[in-house]
């Protein structure tokens, strides 16, 4: 057979090899290609870096530049204490500074006397005489951007973050939001509110100091007034200097000076509250309850015709029984009163029951009344629980502060805020004031403190937390009362003294819950329950250690 070249034969051998070096070419260029795609990709990332660093080092040059010139226009605002102990402030930049607070210290750096400004138009201006003691000062204020300095009385300049947070419980939340607002367009100040779920365990930590490991660091609290020398003793909270001079028996003093220690006060009254009857008239009715007998014989009478509901609650608490705070009115209607008597209309740091005759007399009847009413004979729901009971219809009547008014919502135009019943002749009642105090261990606890008496020196700010809170709110001179509920209960504040704010008082209504759970609820005769009580070191206010003996 003649074969013509393209006719030639190749062997299989040939082939194989053939295919496997195009295989292998093309496997060389492809690694070609990635490698220069992974090197180009090196080269552009490398450029990226270098120009982020540039970037960053432009920056921190800018960012310098900046803190640098604030500080130099922070450093033409100063003040100074002359030797007639006349207090300058001097204002040399081009703009006017805002909410300019100077105070002065003693040797020991004790603060001694406190100025406030609005604002300081550029120029020099005397703003005040220091006291005698005073040989050193410290001056905060707001710049033109919002931000705020502090000169300390080591002449150190601070900046100062434009936020504090501030905790309450749940009854103030609403108003303390409205306060929030107020305080971030009026001042260029933000107060962070937080939920905190109850007292005893806030004053605990504020005395122990904040842990922040364990516990959320806060610049200030909204607590009850009774917990101001307690806190103070234990140097938990700082001072704190009204925005302006309260006027001696004008209608806010008596509430000033509950939280007054010589000339400086630990705290600022935010509003004030007492307990009331929450009253459902869709459950009750008409009845009038202007006695306690009637008070006891309506709600007698609606639980015995209702099985699934009560007539009475008062709440209790879980962690330690009774709230005596609650229990006040129905121990004065029967001429018992927990503690002595204190001047300037408040209740002292003693021990107020005695083993007398009409003292024994008095809590036997007590005794009678709270253990023949279905709903009182009992221990009583805790906190949440009578609240609850009351805002789902299932009790006809809560006995409660006026700030449970926030708790029921859904039922409100169903129900009446009015007066606790008492005898004509009885010792007053007993109120208390909801306080903000500074706590001496937040991180933005001077901002606090040097806006927190501030803001309730402000007209909108204090209107708006009388009517975010519904309670009566000192503002001044007056108190602001914004809807008919807040009345009854100022009205009803006017015939009752303030608690008792010593460095025992939680000492003293721990000893008193134990004492009204063993009169109401114990089966000793009243003479012996008094007689151990009375004998025991707990009732001690100078060493308390509270608690059944």
């Amino acid at each position: 057979m003649n074969c013509t070249p393209s006719q030639r034969l190749v062997s299989p051998e040939v082939s194989k090899r053939s295919q496997a070096a195009e295989v292998g070419t093309s496997m060389v260029m492809e690694w070609i290609r990635t490698a220069a795609l992974v090197a180009g990709a090196v080269i552009a990332l490398v450029g990226l870096c270098v120009t982020v660093a540039q970037l960053r080092q432009l920056y921190r040059q800018r960012e310098e530049e900046q803190r640098r010139s604030r500080r130099e226009h922070a450093s033409q605002i100063s003040a100074w204490l002359l030797d007639s102990r006349l207090v300058k402030l001097s204002n040399i930049s081009n703009f006017p500074a805002a909410h300019v607070s100077i105070r002065t210290y003693d040797e020991a750096g004790v603060q001694q006397s406190y100025f406030y400004q609005r604002s300081a138009n550029p120029g020099q201006h005397v703003v005040g005489r220091a006291s005698s003691d005073s040989v050193s000062l410290s001056i905060a204020y707001t710049d033109n951007n919002g931000r705020r300095w502090r000169r300390n009385r080591h002449l150190r300049l601070e900046e100062f973050a434009r936020t504090f947070s501030i905790a309450s419980e749940v009854d103030l939340k609403a108003g303390l939001e409205g306060v929030r607002r107020e305080l971030e367009a009026d001042f260029g100040v933000r107060a962070i509110h937080l939920k905190h779920s109850g007292g005893r365990q806030l004053r605990a930590a504020l005395k122990a100091g904040f842990d922040a490991k364990t516990t959320r660091v806060l610049d200030a609290i909204v607590g009850a007034d009774d917990w101001c020398g307690e806190l103070a003793a234990a140097e938990a909270i700082r001072a704190i200097s009204p925005a302006r001079e309260i006027s001696a028996g004008s209608e806010t003093s008596r509430y000033w000076k509950r939280l007054e220690n010589g000339t400086t006060y630990y705290g600022v009254p935010v509003a004030l509250d007492t307990v009331v009857l929450h009253v459902n008239r869709e459950l009750l009715g008409s009845v009038q309850l202007r006695t306690l007998n009637a008070l006891m014989r309506a709600t007698h009478e609606f639980s015995d015709s209702n099985r699934t509901h009560v007539g009475l609650t008062v709440r209790s608490s879980s962690e330690w029984g009774l709230e005596p705070f609650l229990w006040w009115p129905f121990l004065q209607n029967f001429r018992v009163s927990l503690f002595t008597a204190d001047h300037d209309q408040a209740w002292g740091n003693e021990i107020g029951v005695s083993e007398d005759n009409d003292s024994v007399k008095n809590l036997q009847s007590f005794r009678k009344s709270m253990q023949t009413h279905p709903d009182l004979r009992r221990l009583g729901p805790g906190h949440e629980r009578a609240r609850e009971r009351f805002a789902t219809g299932e009790a006809a009547v809560l006995v409660d502060t006026l700030a449970a008014r926030h708790s029921y919502a859904a039922i409100a135009d169903s129900v009446t805020v009015e007066p606790f019943p008492r005898p004509g002749n009885s010792a007053p009642g007993v109120y208390m004031i909801h306080t903000a105090f500074v706590s001496s261990f937040g991180p933005n606890r001077t901002i606090a403190q040097d806006f927190l008496a501030t803001m309730m020196a402000n007209r909108e700010i204090s209107e708006g937390l009388a009517r975010g809170l519904g309670l009566p709110v000192p503002y001044g001179d007056a108190v602001l009362v914004a809807d008919e509920h807040a009345k009854v209960a100022y009205e009803a504040i006017q015939d009752c003294w303030a608690m008792p704010n010593g460095p025992h008082a939680n000492c003293l209504w721990s000893w008193s819950s134990n004492f009204l759970r063993d009169v109401i609820y114990g089966s000793v005769p009243v003479d012996l329950v008094l007689r151990q009580y009375l004998t025991s070191d707990t009732c001690d206010s100078k060493n308390c250690t509270a608690g059944a003996p």
